[in-house]
């Protein structure tokens, strides 16, 4: 996983089998340019839910 601001931070993920890759937009960049991450959150501290679980976790 990595959490990203950048169009050029999400290529590095991909590259890098990263697994995830989460856009900040609390960052350099806005939802247009952080389409393509897997999730895209205002902060780093929206990571985690007001249950307490991860963005990722479903179930």
């Amino acid at each position: 996983m990595l959490v990203l601001q950048t169009v050029t931070d999400i290529r590095f993920a991909r590259n890098s089998a990263a697994g995830l890759a989460i856009g900040v937009l609390s960052g350099a960049s806005g939802m247009s340019e952080l389409q393509d991450a897997d999730f895209v959150i205002p902060t780093v501290a929206d990571i985690v839910q007001a249950d307490g679980r991860f963005i990722w976790q479903n179930d």
